[in-house]
C-alpha cells in the first residue's frame, strides 16, 4: 500500500519543495508507524541503485521492523524526521549514532576498516555516524536529505562534536544516490570496510567530513 496516494502526492509535491514548508524534529514514539511506512519504500528487496535504498526489505517483518525503529527512537541521541508543515506528513528521516552508540552495537568497527594512509585516526576520537537516511521514494533528490543532514551537523556541534563518518555500499549492489549524497555534503573517503549481512558480501566506502 502507498503511503500517500497519487492525489496527495500531486498536491505535496506543489509545497513540498522549500524549505519554509518542512519540519524538523527529534523522531517521537507516535511517529513510528510513518517512518516505517518511509523505511519500506526504499527498503525493497530489489534495490535501485539511482534511486537510494536501505539495506533491509522493511514489509518482510513489520513487527519486527516496527519494534526496532521505536527502539531506536527511544534510545539513539540523534534520530531526526522532516515533515511536511502544509500537510502534517513525515517525508524523511535521518537516524545517526554517538561513538558510543555506534560501537556499543558494532564493537571492533574503527579496527574493521582498511583507513586511507591520508586519514588521520584522530578523527575518529569523538565523532556521529550516519547510519541511516531515507526520504520518501517518490520525493527522493529533492534535497530533503540534506536539511535533516544539516540539523544533524547544528546539533552535533552545539554539543562538541568535530567528525561525522557514514558508509555507502558499493557492491554487490553500488548505492549511487548515496555516493552522490556524500559528494554534495563535501564528505572525503576515509577508507574501505568488508561486510557480510544477511548471506551477503557486503563493500562499503567509509566517509568522513569535518563539522
Amino acid at each position: 500500500m502507498e503511503y500517500l496516494n497519487a492525489f496527495e502526492q500531486s498536491k505535496m509535491e506543489k509545497l513540498i519543495f522549500s524549505q519554509d514548508n518542512i519540519a524538523v524534529t527529534k523522531a517521537q514514539p507516535a511517529d513510528v508507524l510513518e517512518i516505517y511506512h518511509i523505511a519500506c519504500s526504499v527498503g525493497q528487496n530489489k534495490k535501485v541503485a539511482t534511486k537510494g535504498f536501505l539495506m533491509d526489505n522493511y514489509a518482510s517483518d513489520p513487527k519486527f521492523y516496527q519494534t526496532k525503529l521505536l527502539q531506536n527512537i527511544f534510545e539513539l541521541k540523534y534520530f531526526y524526521v522532516a515533515r511536511s508543515k502544509s500537510h502534517n506528513k513525515i517525508i524523511g528521516f535521518l537516524m545517526a549514532n554517538t561513538k558510543e552508540e555506534w560501537l556499543k552495537n558494532n564493537e571492533g568497527w574503527i579496527d574493521e576498516v582498511y583507513w586511507s594512509p591520508r586519514f588521520d585516526l584522530g578523527n575518529t576520537d569523538n565523532f556521529v555516524f550516519v547510519d541511516k537516511t531515507a526520504v520518501y521514494a517518490p520525493f527522493t533528490g529533492r534535497g530533503i536529505g540534506s536539511i535533516l543532514f544539516s540539523t544533524l551537523l547544528d546539533d552535533a556541534k552545539k554539543e562538541g562534536v568535530s567528525d561525522v563518518l557514514a558508509e555507502t555500499i558499493i557492491g554487490p549492489e553500488p548505492n549511487f544516490a548515496s555516493l552522490s549524497f556524500r559528494i554534495k555534503q563535501n564528505y572525503k573517503v576515509a577508507g574501505m570496510r568488508y561486510e557480510t549481512y544477511k548471506g551477503k558480501n557486503l563493500t562499503t566506502l567509509v566517509y568522513h567530513k569535518e563539522i
